[in-house]
């Protein structure tokens, strides 16, 4: 399976594609109107074993009220995210901008404030209830995950292992904190 190894920059690429992948030929959750991205819009900073490591600039919000535009704070390449929510839980959907194929990379997210959370699903986890039956998909021999199941059976499948010790990859969690100075100097 060729999946896409350039979808976003920095912090989005350092968590979402290292190591195995767990992506999604559909959106995961849905627009419920309860995600405002204008209250996403500025700059983050990853915060990387305690350090900021890299930033983020969320702008660029488009006519869909659910997506906004991702860049590093040295001009990288954007990328589109679309934020849904679906029973509570929240999700970062990563949409490369000019697919040959649409595969979503995707994470779990909760706000606190000025901080943002990332919860990068475990490949090891997803592969095991794909081969179980539990989830529709396919697994690389890599152990990389590419879900086929409805946006709606991965949200129920989350919902229903939620708490569930290796659901998310720990060595993998990120959290953004909000610059209010803006794009740190270099």
């Amino acid at each position: 399976m060729r999946w896409t190894s350039k979808l976003a920059p920095g912090l989005f690429a350092l968590a979402l594609f290292s190591g195995c992948q767990v992506l999604s030929l559909r959106i995961i959750g849905k627009d419920e109107g309860k995600i405002r991205t204008e209250d996403f819009a500025g700059v983050w900073i990853s915060m990387d074993s305690g350090r900021a490591s890299d930033t983020v600039v969320f702008s660029g919000l488009t006519a869909r009220p659910a997506v906004l535009l991702s860049r590093s704070c040295a001009g990288a390449d954007s990328a589109v995210i679309e934020l849904t929510s679906s029973h509570g839980l929240n999700f970062l959907n990563l949409i490369e901008l000019h697919p040959k194929k649409e595969e979503y990379a995707w994470a779990a997210f909760d706000r606190v404030g000025d901080t943002i959370r990332m919860h990068i699903p475990r490949s090891a986890f997803f592969a095991e209830a794909v081969k179980k039956g539990e989830l529709r998909g396919k697994v690389d021999s890599g152990g990389s995950v590419l879900l086929t199941a409805k946006s709606e059976n991965v949200v129920a499948f989350l919902r229903r292992n939620r708490g569930t010790q290796g659901l998310f990859d720990e060595r993998r969690r990120s959290q953004l904190v909000r610059s209010p100075g803006g794009c740190p100097v270099r």
